[in-house]
């Protein structure tokens, strides 16, 4: 899902299966640091994984940014941002059209 340049649109480009494994190793040190973070979302019969959505710190999610100021500034201004991130296939059925505008 994190190599689909579609679901990684508005990222700076789409994850390596080493980039994807280490954030989901961030995602779980996540939970444990602050007791919530982004679940897994499956959808029974169809798909074991169809990607995440939930709460996550951003100044944890853009902790291996590779813009350093921008990092900065989150670490600075901690927030809680949503996220969700789910393949293209399932992309119109979670994610309203003026979303995607």
């Amino acid at each position: 899902m994190n190599a689909d340049p579609r679901v990684m649109e508005h990222f700076l480009a789409p994850l390596s299966r080493e980039e994807s494994d280490a954030a989901a190793a961030r995602i779980a040190r996540h939970f444990d640091q602050h007791g919530f973070g982004l679940w897994s979302v499956e959808v029974p019969g169809v798909v074991p994984f169809a990607g995440f959505v939930g709460l996550a710190c951003a100044a944890d999610s853009y902790r291996d940014h590779e813009n350093a100021k921008t990092r900065r500034q989150h670490e600075e201004d901690r927030f809680v941002q949503t996220g969700l991130r789910v393949p293209s296939c399932f992309r119109d059925f979670v994610v309203p059209a003026r979303s995607r505008q």
